[in-house]
């Protein structure tokens, strides 16, 4: 019994380190936020502009996510929950090089989406 206990103790220390560590947003929350965002900040979209945004903000997450650490995640998400979201430059945002290249990078796949 108290090798079960301790065997249970120790696994619940174990996933409770390993989980709580970074907090940083998901790909799905930036995204969603992104086109809160967007549609928050812009007149009336039509449905066909709304899945655009859509597209675009889950293609733009999909290929920088990895490229932004815990922190540039959160400073992305507080942006987009900000009142003024798409006003600052992104170099306003105090990102790393890393991320601010990623967001700045002219070759993304994701620009024809909004083509």
């Amino acid at each position: 019994m108290k090798k079960l206990l301790l065997i249970t103790a120790i696994c619940a220390f174990v996933l409770t380190a390993c989980s709580g560590g970074s907090d940083k947003p998901s790909k799905e929350a930036l995204s969603k936020k992104f086109v809160e965002a967007l549609k928050n900040s812009s007149e009336d979209l039509s449905a066909e502009e709304e899945k655009q945004a859509e597209d675009y903000a889950n293609c733009l997450f999909d290929e920088i996510y990895n490229d932004l650490s815990a922190d540039d995640a959160k400073k992305l998400e507080k942006e987009l929950e900000s009142d003024t979201p798409f006003e600052r430059d992104i170099s306003e945002l105090d990102l790393s090089n890393d991320a601010e290249k990623a967001l700045n990078a002219d070759d993304s796949e994701c620009n024809d989406i909004l083509m």
